[in-house]
């Protein structure tokens, strides 16, 4: 077949005579999440707390989120549409008051979350996932060191007692055997561990140490994906 040069015959035409076909629609593009937020947040039994879902879109002309506990059947799953705020951010923050849980799952509901984000345009849909925790607060209560002051050298035994809130009945209870740290430090020193202990069942600690210096101590717990971190005040105590 050969190829006929046409050129020199369309220029001689009207252009009102020209029927021109429009180019061929392009398919839209599918939405594509780039990036993704959620904040882990920990709630104990008086203070409303904020927290973040976002994602980071393009494509998108809806982006919705939903919220699941990864322990199967522990606590209730929630989802939110999200309000668009930029031209590729869709986000809001979230309030998490102290009853959040309360009817939905209670103490199961502290862990691992998962939050899936689900953006939506003219091409198609993107999901994309991101994990999250919440966390039971936790705290120290009736912490002491006696006697004080203390004969240089002589022990030193510490007391005190790790709570946790519960979302069951908004109160505080004992959390039972916990690994604690025993910490000391100098007047001008750091703290540095000087024994671990396991809690009672009740949630209180005991521990016996040698104190040759002026100093403070007090009790730490690392925490865990369903409990803060908490740290007690120092109490200090002389020596003479």
């Amino acid at each position: 077949m050969s190829f006929v040069r046409v050129g020199a015959v369309l220029s001689t035409v009207a252009v009102s005579a020209l029927v021109l076909s429009a180019a061929p629609a392009q398919a839209a593009t599918a939405p594509v999440i780039q990036d993704t937020k959620a904040d882990s947040f920990a709630l104990g039994v008086a203070k409303t707390k904020e927290f973040v879902l976002a994602a980071e879109v393009t494509g998108a002309t809806s982006v919705t989120v939903r919220s699941d506990r990864t322990l199967a059947d522990s606590c209730d799953s929630w989802s939110s549409t999200l309000h668009k705020h930029e031209a590729t951010v869709f986000g809001d923050v979230f309030d998490a008051p102290v009853d959040m849980f309360a009817a939905h799952g209670g103490n199961g509901c502290a862990g691992t979350w998962r939050a899936t984000f689900t953006a939506k345009g003219a091409g198609g849909q993107d999901t994309a996932t991101r994990k999250y925790y919440v966390r039971r607060a936790a705290r120290w209560v009736h912490v002491n060191a006696s006697p004080e002051p203390v004969r240089k050298g002589a022990k030193v035994t510490v007391t005190g007692k790790l709570e946790r809130a519960s979302w069951d009945d908004g109160k505080y209870h004992g959390h039972a055997g916990r690994t604690a740290e025993l910490q000391f430090r100098t007047t001008n020193g750091s703290y540095r561990t000087v024994q671990t202990l396991v809690g009672s069942r009740t949630g209180t600690y005991r521990a016996t140490a040698t104190q040759s210096v002026k100093g403070c101590w007090r009790l730490v717990f690392r925490g865990s994906t369903t409990t803060t971190a908490a740290k007690a005040a120092g109490d200090c105590v002389s020596v003479r």
